[in-house]
């Protein structure tokens, strides 16, 4: 089987979406498994695929945007376009967009178009929230104003799903009430495949299980979703009941624009910020670190906890509903958005050896149920 994948979106080297992780980790299975991959992306995301016998399609030159736009992904679009313009398809083929977003999904919705009997899925991970309840009050009775950039996500997803009614064979989501969300807006049940994230397992096992260095850890993206400011408040009022409370900061997020926050809050000393890491350095950070906290308001899926399970760690995080069948055990879950409340979870597990423990081995347990290859076979049995 000959697959295209579109892994345009990718903004920069660093930080990795669900949906960027979803499409290496497929390349890589579908690869092992013989399968022909041919992927679209920019000149940002080549070295993380450079190693696996994709062939690559280079969308965009530009070694260092300085931040995502509609500017960049459009010229994108044009870019993916034109190096996919003379590619020729059979019925046999898969087109592959690997998230919604307009630099992944349209290209591979026009290069379907052009070979009406080639197979598109399109991965779509992440629902858009309504525009005036905003990612951080969807679970809760707030709403929100808008900005520019809600009102873009949430208007232009709707079009794409739009446009995967007519054209996709299948929509890959993250959970089961997502899929129940497309088959209520007309999507048929078969068109509809839950495609669970996972973990690399084989990368954790290789990391270093050393002692315990940092209270907790952190994992997340520059998104308004992850709950930053929440996180910050938190490490800012845990630490004034346990002043030696210490985190491990993993993201994308610019020295420079944690520096402000931290003043803000006083904590310098309880924050240790590593940056963007990925794969054994991650992971090995994940292990010295007691429990993951993760105040996110918003997810899918949450690949950062499936993660933190595989390593053996307890997660504390809102109680999100869509928790609920993904990750029934393994968690401590606290109102959303009550940071007394996560505090207050917190000191449990600081404090509670056999709590800590018993999460620790439920949350390992759990993780043993996600796995890219099922998935990723999963995926092809629903293609024939």
């Amino acid at each position: 089987m000959r697959i295209f994948i579109f892994n345009n979106a990718i903004p920069t080297e660093k930080g990795m979406s669900g949906s960027d992780r979803r499409a290496l980790e497929y390349s890589r299975y579908f690869i092992g498994a013989g399968h022909s991959i041919t992927l679209v992306l920019p000149q940002v995301g080549v070295e993380r695929y450079k190693d696996t016998g994709a062939r690559l399609l280079i969308s965009d030159s530009n070694p260092n945007p300085s931040k995502p736009t509609l500017g960049l992904f459009l010229k994108r679009i044009n870019g993916a376009n034109k190096v996919t313009r003379n590619l020729d398809l059979s019925p046999d083929d898969v087109i592959y967009s690997s998230s919604d977003l307009l630099a992944d999904s349209i290209p591979a919705i026009n290069l379907k178009k052009k070979h009406k009997d080639a197979k598109l899925i399109c991965g779509l991970h992440l629902i858009s929230p309504h525009p005036l309840k905003g990612f951080k009050n969807v679970f809760t009775s707030g709403l929100s104003l808008p900005g520019l950039r809600d009102l873009y996500y949430y208007f232009s997803q709707r079009y794409v799903i739009s446009q995967l009614k007519k054209y996709a064979s299948l929509v890959l989501v993250s959970n089961e009430m997502d899929k129940a969300k497309l088959i209520t807006s007309g999507f048929t049940e078969e068109r509809v495949l839950v495609a669970y994230g996972a973990a690399d397992k084989d990368t954790i096992a290789r990391a270093s299980s050393s002692q315990k260095e940092y209270d907790a850890v952190f994992i997340g993206r520059l998104h308004r979703q992850k709950g930053l400011d929440d996180l910050m408040s938190f490490v800012n009022n845990i630490s004034q009941k346990k002043k030696d409370f210490s985190l491990a900061l993993i993201s994308d997020i610019p020295a420079y624009s944690l520096q402000p926050i931290l003043d803000k809050y006083g904590i310098q000393r309880n924050v240790f910020f590593f940056g963007f890491k990925d794969n054994l350095e991650k992971f090995e950070i994940m292990k010295k670190s007691r429990f993951l906290v993760f105040p996110s308001f918003y997810e899918s899926f949450g690949m950062v906890i499936c993660e933190a399970m595989a390593c053996g760690l307890a997660v504390l995080a809102y109680d999100l509903p869509i928790y609920k069948d993904i990750y029934p055990a393994g968690i401590l879950k606290a109102r959303i958005g009550d940071v007394d409340d996560l505090v207050e979870k917190a000191l449990v597990l600081l404090t509670d050896d056999s709590k800590l423990k018993a999460l620790s081995e439920e949350a390992f347990e759990v993780s043993k149920k996600f796995d890219w290859e099922k998935t990723a076979k999963a995926i092809l049995s629903k293609l024939g």
